[in-house]
């Protein structure tokens, strides 16, 4: 694989991965990030100029699990919110049944477009259906924001709009909740081994939490091998050096002591004037001898 000199993540609006983001330019600050933001309708494009993608699916958006040649690791979940003008009836609850909203009223925010669906409706143009993520991102003083629920309007003191009722599957595709994905190519994973790119598994550690100098961490992991290289070439630096010393002490003193041992036998056996016990002349015999000479 090759090597990646700076990280490109994407990501659809509303996702917010600014903690991730500052853990990681703080831990691998060797490789920045290019940090990009794409609509839905394009994110599994994005891909091809990108290393990953927070991507989101759910309701009317591709499936993003099980794409070709497509990686995927799940994140969290998004409930679904209504957003209405400050002044509609929907905005006195926190939770609203769905078949409360009338299908007139909503606003195609696949066309629109985020950003454009909740501008519009805070003007009183219509209702927005949208992730509770994506709403707080466009947030607007304008606009109020209520969770959907699938109780009975009656139930929550409302009336269900007559002759402009929403179908069931239209009810229930707008409770489905959205989740958002950790998404990259297959391209970054070692086809023999199922590993995946160094940094890749460095930022997905991130986003799962993994701490600084957990060992699932591959620069933790290169960290420690570069270590244990040094302790061993530094052992075995250590070893070669003391047996050097061993050799060269080790000869020097049986050289001495066999030269010193040497001149010793030489000087015990033929020293002028001192011989062994059993050959060497007695002074006091030969003293003797002429004394006794003398006084004869």
């Amino acid at each position: 694989m090759e090597s990646i000199e700076a990280l490109s993540v994407a990501m659809v609006p509303g996702v917010n991965p600014g903690k991730w983001l500052d853990r990681w330019a703080e831990r691998r600050p060797d490789v920045p990030l290019d940090v990009s933001v794409v609509s839905e309708s394009a994110q599994l494009e994005a891909l091809s100029r990108s290393h990953l993608l927070f991507a989101r699916s759910g309701g009317r958006r591709p499936e993003v699990r099980g794409a070709s040649g497509l990686l995927t690791i799940p994140l969290y979940e998004e409930r679904p919110v209504a957003v209405v003008p400050a002044e509609h009836l929907l905005a006195l609850a926190e939770e609203v049944p769905v078949r409360a909203v009338g299908a007139s009223e909503l606003l195609d925010v696949e066309a629109l477009g985020y950003e454009q669906a909740i501008a519009l409706a805070g003007n009183g143009a219509g209702v927005a259906v949208v992730p509770q993520a994506v709403a707080r991102a466009f947030s607007r003083k304008d606009a109020a924001v209520s969770f959907l629920n699938d109780d009975d309007p009656a139930a929550a003191g409302l009336d269900a709009p007559e002759g402009d009722l929403l179908s069931e599957a239209d009810a229930q595709s707008l409770l489905e909740p959205t989740r958002v994905w950790l998404c990259f190519e297959r391209s970054w994973q070692d086809a023999e081994t199922g590993e995946n790119h160094p940094v890749i598994e460095e930022f997905i550690g991130i986003v799962r939490g993994r701490r600084e100098n957990s060992s699932r961490q591959p620069s933790v992991r290169e960290r420690e091998q570069a270590e244990a290289k040094r302790r061993t070439r530094e052992r075995q630096s250590g070893q070669g050096a003391r047996g050097a010393s061993s050799q060269k002490g080790g000869g020097s003193q049986k050289g001495g002591s066999s030269q010193k041992g040497g001149a010793a036998r030489q000087g015990s056996k033929g020293r002028p004037g001192q011989q062994g016990s059993k050959g060497r002349p007695n002074g006091r015999s030969s003293r003797g001898s002429g004394s006794r000479g003398r006084g004869r």
